[in-house]
């Protein structure tokens, strides 16, 4: 059974019979048809789901032109793009305005906001993410384990140097500190088997960050990250899907069997992908708040070539089995639009949209074939009805439940379908520029600057006008009877010109023609101008400074001054920020992690460890508290009375994130802080066994040489690290307070 009636069960068995895919050759031996179809292969349930998708899309497109959001993306494209909609056109027209004088205040704003996210995101080389293990990561039995068997052998480590040092007996001070060394070594098990969970859970997420970024890097992510800036900047509104398993052209090394060269082979390889949407084609709807609300729409576009390569090089086994395509169907599409050219019927003709994006008029000869993808949680007893009757895991369909469904239609004919994994959800991640609360649009940067640009383009206008009218003196001429050049060379007027007059009939004898000085209104309106000019970096949140353009007075003619204002003017920009980073940057890293850990077979990257992505805002925090840190940790090291104070471990304590910074394990150059703590302990012990040593050694040396002056041949008793060797376990058992008491207590 293929992935396609994997999916949808028995429905599909009856798609290939009667259209001739299979043919006898002249051998007997069977062999497939590659004549064009007849007819478009399909069943009466796919065409159910077919009909149910245009019914959801055309409910989704009547209610977003019925509540003005067409007319709002519209609006946005326009002031972006610096063009006047048809209707003021024809107005400017009758007036005699020429159509090309717009202010470009909101393509500058736009174009300010681009330049600053990119900048913030792209600009230092690093992906704006990270990924970091969970406070608690669940990890193997094996790791606790491990823990175990290092504590037991620190403390016969302890016990060992003890000795070596050939102590026997311990005095009640010393035994006193022998207790609290394995209290501590006790206390210590509980982090120290922490530190390992959390240390084999960072060095799975440091893998599964770069397997991220690989994945992201192959799958396009950079540009349509690039694309979703330029979406919402300009619409308030962007969306990028992903990861979705796509068939994808990649170059493969291989090596010669017979010269042993290496060579790159073109190779088509089902790979997860990223793309961004343009909102213009977003459906959502009515009464949706977010992606889950309901069912998306999403108009898109396909060249022949993609879907052929979609339908003829995907495989089984290929990634999570979610190809979902129709061969039969697309294949049928195809032979009938070969160069594109399929249209939706539903889809009403947009000209502005056309116009203003430079892609010219309505054309049947267009490359393409569009469609419509729908995301929508269907019923299982729909499903059942469309003929759809196990899921990916090869379980029943229950009656009841929902299912995630992802569906394409092109020419009214499913072309794919894949039940989405719940573990999933829907691979779609928006992002707003400003949040509209209770909307599922977010308002565009036009939207906020529509009072300012439609004043600004007045005042613009107005002084265009005035400026042609005041710029030279208009004549007047009170009797043109009396003009003795009455052809349409003798009124122009140019410099030292004769204007010869007859004498008036009527007896009038005042001046026949004079001068009229049209008065300039430049300054006030070039007053206007500029007031709506600072009036926009309000409205926008976006200053005029932040990107170049200032008067330089005051503070911003000093740097310092500058960065203090440009700090404050990037507040706005910080809400835009943090909402694409927490909608977007984290959601897609998510979504692409939950990916690796259910369809990735290497174990290297799992643990059975969650992770988290911390986003751009995570490293821009942690990047202003390295600077205090490293600030910190040279002002102790400047001072040797703090450094005295401080001591080893507190030292060590200022040094260790700064090692983990650089991508190096800090337990690898420094030990823990546990681990100093015991090792101060075992320093006092054996300085105290020491001190009773060297005292026990003089006693006995003054008692030798006592002895020595009094002329006596008795022998001094033997030190406890000398004479005969310790009785033996099974012949005595160990003297109350000594080493090997210590040991079997331990």
């Amino acid at each position: 059974m293929d992935t396609v009636e994997q999916i949808f069960g028995a429905a599909l068995t009856a798609a290939g019979s009667g259209n001739g895919v299979v043919a006898a050759s002249a051998d007997g031996a069977s062999q497939k048809d590659e004549r064009p179809a007849p007819v478009v292969p399909t069943t009466f349930p796919m065409c159910r789901l077919a009909a149910f998708v245009m019914d959801t899309w055309r409910v989704a497109v009547d209610h977003r032109r019925t509540s003005g959001v067409d007319e709002r993306l519209r609006y946005a494209l326009l002031s972006q793009t610096c063009q006047y909609s048809e209707a003021q056109k024809a107005k400017m027209r009758a007036a005699g305005i020429d159509e090309r004088i717009f202010a470009p205040i909101t393509a500058t704003k736009v174009r300010a906001a681009k330049a600053m996210l990119v900048d913030i995101f792209n600009s230092s080389g690093e992906w704006p993410f990270t990924v970091d293990p969970t406070p608690d990561p669940d990890v193997p039995e094996q790791v606790e384990e491990e823990a175990l068997r290092d504590i037991g052998a620190e403390l016969n480590n302890i016990f060992m140097q003890l000795e070596q040092m050939g102590v026997q007996q311990l005095t009640p001070q010393e035994n006193e500190l022998f207790q609290r060394i394995v209290v501590q070594a006790t206390n210590n098990r509980y982090n120290e088997i922490m530190n390992r969970k959390i240390e084999f859970a960072r060095s799975r997420a440091r893998r599964m960050e770069r397997k991220v970024q690989d994945m992201m890097a192959e799958g396009g992510w950079i540009k349509a990250f690039s694309e979703y800036v330029d979406y919402i900047c300009t619409y308030g509104t962007g969306l990028i899907i992903g990861p979705v398993p796509r068939v994808m052209p990649v170059n493969k090394c291989r090596e010669d069997k017979r010269t042993g060269t290496r060579k790159y082979k073109r190779i088509y390889k089902s790979i997860p992908t990223y793309e961004a949407v343009n909102p213009c084609d977003c459906y959502p709807a009515p009464d949706a708040k977010d992606i889950e609300d309901g069912p998306l729409c999403i108009r898109i576009k396909y060249t022949a070539n993609e879907l052929w390569q979609y339908v003829t090089h995907c495989k089984k086994s290929n990634s999570d089995k979610a190809n979902g395509w129709m061969p039969q169907t697309v294949r049928a599409l195809l032979d009938r639009y070969p160069k594109g050219g399929l249209k939706i019927d539903s889809e009403p003709y947009d000209p502005i949209r056309r116009d203003a994006e430079k892609n010219g008029t309505e054309d049947p000869r267009d490359c393409t074939l569009e469609g419509v993808r729908c995301f929508a949680s269907v019923r299982g007893s729909d499903l059942i009805e469309f003929g759809v009757t196990k899921t990916l895991d090869n379980e029943w369909i229950k009656y009841e439940d929902f299912y995630r469904v992802e569906t394409i239609v092109i020419g009214g004919f499913v072309v794919y379908c894949r039940i989405l994994d719940d573990r999933l959800g829907i691979p779609v991640s928006k992002g707003v520029f400003y949040e509209l609360p209770g909307s599922w649009w977010g308002e565009s940067i036009a939207d906020k600057l529509c009072l300012v640009q439609s004043v600004m383009n007045n005042s613009i206008k107005a002084l265009m006008q005035n400026m042609a009218v005041a710029s030279g003196p208009m004549y007047w001429i009170n009797d043109v009877g009396r003009l003795s050049d009455k052809s349409p060379e003798g009124l122009k007027f140019r410099p030292h010109k004769v204007f010869p007059f007859q004498t008036s009939m009527m007896g009038n004898a005042g001046a026949p023609m004079g001068v009229i000085s049209v008065p300039s209104n430049a300054s006030e309106l070039l007053a206007v101008w500029e007031k709506m000019r600072v009036q926009a970096d309000d409205d926008s949140g976006i200053p005029a400074y932040t990107y170049g353009q200032s008067s330089g007075q005051g503070a911003l003619r000093t740097a310092s001054g500058l960065a203090i204002f440009t700090e404050a003017a990037s507040r706005g920009m910080k809400m835009v920020i943090s909402c694409t980073d927490r909608l977007v940057t984290r959601d897609q890293v998510q979504k692409t992690c939950n990916y690796i850990l259910l369809y990735d077979n290497n174990l290297e990257l799992k643990g059975d460890c969650e992770v988290h992505a911390a986003g751009v805002m995570g490293k821009i925090l942690k990047a202003q508290q390295d600077q205090q840190r490293i600030q910190l940790f040279n002002t102790v090291i400047g001072n040797p009375l703090l450094v005295q104070i401080i001591g080893a471990r507190g030292i060590m304590a200022l040094l260790r994130p700064s090692i983990q910074d650089v991508n190096i394990n800090p337990d690898d150059v420094i030990p823990s802080e546990e681990k100093l703590k015991q090792f101060e302990l075992v320093q006092q012990l054996q300085q105290i066994c020491a001190a009773t040593q060297a005292k026990l050694q003089a006693d006995q040396s003054a008692a030798t040489m006592a002895a020595g002056q009094g002329g006596g041949g008795e022998v001094p008793p033997a030190l406890p690290n000398q004479g005969a060797a310790p009785a033996q376990p099974d012949v005595a058992p160990p003297t109350p307070g000594s080493v090997e008491e210590r040991r079997a207590v331990a």
